[in-house]
């Protein structure tokens, strides 16, 4: 393998988001949470070479998933269901642009609770229900959001969080190596995850929008790198938004994440990603880089 892929994204908008500070005991009892009581499933095969057939163009064809829709159940890991109740996702505080908080009036949440508060309250979230932007810190992350899809923005913002706090005690370095953390529409952006010499990696993305992409390990993507450091090339494109692209790295194999995380892919599903994160094994790494696109 030559430590280098290439992938087109949709969605990939770099921006460099706001992080909460968590101290490092916060920090460590979320990932206990989420790896507390968790069986992990490896794979003992041998690691095959990257087929340029594999090298697949990610295209539209999100399905939204509305409360109490079905979509490919996770439950062949026992421990995840009892996991759940122990996930807990960050309240968010979302204002409506124009002050009309009626426009949610009947919007419910999916797996992260929100509460609508004025903008002058320094919402974490602000949609307006005119152009139908929602904005972070006055930077659109999210285009075209209909009242109905907020709550999935709602969901990737609080993920986001809950990923920050356990980078933050876990690390695994990345980084940009070309360009800056910012692309117009068709740019190119390269990443480099570091210290991956016999490292199993899972990358995916969370997307503006709340969409999850499932980027590495493809069909025969070899589980464990076999280089110093694996590059990476993200295109910018529709539609465009903030997304956090996130590794994950173990000293084995990880079969049972990169299974889970297929799962959930292509769904607006941002609020399943904890969850899923139960799959990791004890030394697991966590990595995470921040992109934001313009037209």
């Amino acid at each position: 393998m030559n430590g280098s892929r290439s992938e087109v994204l949709d969605g990939i908008r770099l921006r460099v988001t706001q992080r909460r500070v968590f101290s490092p005991g916060a920090a460590n009892l979320i990932w206990a949470a989420i790896l507390m009581s968790t069986a992990s499933v490896f794979l003992t095969g041998a690691a095959r070479p990257v087929r340029a057939q594999d090298k697949i163009e990610r295209t539209g064809g999100v399905r939204i998933l509305n409360p109490g829709d079905e979509m490919t159940p996770i439950g062949a890991w026992p421990d995840l269901a009892r996991e759940r109740d122990s996930l807990k996702l960050d309240k968010i505080h979302v204002a409506v642009a124009d002050g009309e908080a009626k426009a949610l009036a009947g919007v419910s949440p999916r797996a992260a609770p929100f509460e609508i508060v004025p903008v002058s309250a320094n919402p974490d979230l602000v949609w307006n229900a005119s152009s139908r932007d929602v904005s972070a810190g006055g930077a659109t992350i999210a285009s075209n959001v209909a009242a109905s899809d907020l709550p999935a923005v709602i969901d990737r913002t609080a993920a986001a969080r809950a990923l920050a706090a356990l980078a933050a005690t876990r690390p695994q370095q990345m980084r940009f190596i070309s360009g800056s953390p910012t692309a117009r529409k068709g740019q190119n952006v390269d990443i480099e995850i570091e210290d991956m010499l016999n490292r199993g990696l899972v990358l995916f993305a969370v997307t503006g929008d709340g969409s999850v992409r499932a980027l590495y390990p493809l069909t025969s993507d070899q589980k464990i790198v076999e280089t110093p450091a694996l590059k990476w090339s993200l295109r910018a494109r529709e539609p465009l938004g903030a997304d956090l692209i996130v590794a994950v790295t173990s000293a084995r194999p990880m079969e049972a994440l990169a299974e889970g995380l297929k799962q959930i892919s292509n769904h607006r599903s941002a609020g399943e990603v904890l969850k899923v994160l139960a799959l990791a094994p004890a030394d697991a790494r966590v990595g995470t880089l921040s992109l934001s696109t313009s037209p």
